[in-house]
């Protein structure tokens, strides 16, 4: 798993990815191949991200 030195940068830039990704998911013309690609670049890092972000915040072990 990843380790966040800064958790709430993370979430934030988690969020970014799954937003970014989901907003290339609707707003593009890709086939479903496309659109699968953009899920696993985008939001599937965005998730990891923030899953990160929120384990150091409520472990505390951020520094």
């Amino acid at each position: 798993m990843l380790k966040a030195k800064k958790p709430k940068t993370a979430i934030v830039f988690g969020l970014f990815f799954v937003l970014f990704g989901i907003a290339e998911m609707i707003f593009s013309r890709a086939d479903a191949a496309g659109q699968i690609i953009f899920a696993v670049v985008l939001i599937v890092p965005g998730l990891l991200f923030i899953a990160a972000g929120a384990r150091a915040l409520t472990r505390g072990d951020h520094s």
